[in-house]
């Protein structure tokens, strides 16, 4: 078949509005997955900031659309709620751990970090600081129980010193052990030496008793002899 002049222009006519067509489908298509990739890219850096703690928060992905970076951003938007339960968890754990260490410096012992986190890192700082108090809280009271103790001239008892325990913890202990053996021996020797003073009395008392007796009986001698002597000068 020939083709007419208005064939062909209708044909260059079609041709050029598929070419139309696609040039702007494509050009579609590549702004809304260049437009995809910078709103995950954007979201990507603030879920990195937000792990590394230097913002506080992330705004969640918001009018997502039904396609691949869609479902990309809903994913990402459960993992932030998720790491963000986590990360107050967290938080938590590490404030009650400041309190704690700020009521250690000022002498208390008695407290504890209560609360619990996933994060099995926090989870074991908590376990070691609890453990530690434990253990601290034991020794001290074993101190003052002893001390205690040797306040009220008793010296019987010493510290029981864990194996585990060293450097300024095993000093302490053993100063205040080697301290009650010298209070006990220097109680001893007072004891020794109050029987001993009073053993020395009980002779000079029995001694001033002879003393005043011969005193006496020599004072009646005396006056029997003062007696004889007025008879005699008559």
């Amino acid at each position: 078949a020939i083709l007419t002049a208005s064939d062909m222009i209708a044909i260059v006519a079609i041709n050029v509005v598929f070419a139309i067509l696609i040039i702007y489908t494509t050009s579609a298509a590549s702004k809304r997955i260049v437009g995809g990739i910078d709103r995950f890219k954007r979201y990507l850096d603030d879920l990195v900031n937000f792990t590394f703690m230097r913002r506080n928060s992330v705004e969640k992905a918001k009018y997502i659309k039904n396609d691949e970076i869609g479902l990309i951003l809903k994913e990402m938007n459960e993992y932030y709620e998720t790491f963000d339960s986590m990360r107050k968890e967290d938080m938590k754990v590490l404030g009650e751990i400041i309190l704690t260490l700020n009521k250690v410096e000022q002498g208390i012992f008695k407290c504890r970090v209560k609360s619990d986190s996933h994060n099995f890192m926090i989870q074991a700082l908590k376990k070691s600081l609890n453990g530690m108090l434990d253990v601290l809280e034991m020794n001290m009271t074993n101190i003052k129980d002893i001390s205690n103790a040797y306040a009220n001239n008793d010296y019987r008892e010493k510290i029981n010193i864990p194996t585990e325990i060293k450097d300024n913890m095993l000093e302490l202990m053993n100063s205040i052990n080697v301290l009650g053996e010298s209070l006990g021996e220097n109680a001893k020797s007072n004891l020794v030496n109050g029987q001993s003073l009073e053993q020395n009395a009980s002779i000079m008392k029995n001694s001033m008793q002879n003393l005043s007796t011969k005193a006496n009986e020599q004072a009646a001698s005396l006056e029997e002899t003062s007696a004889t002597v007025e008879e005699i000068t008559s």
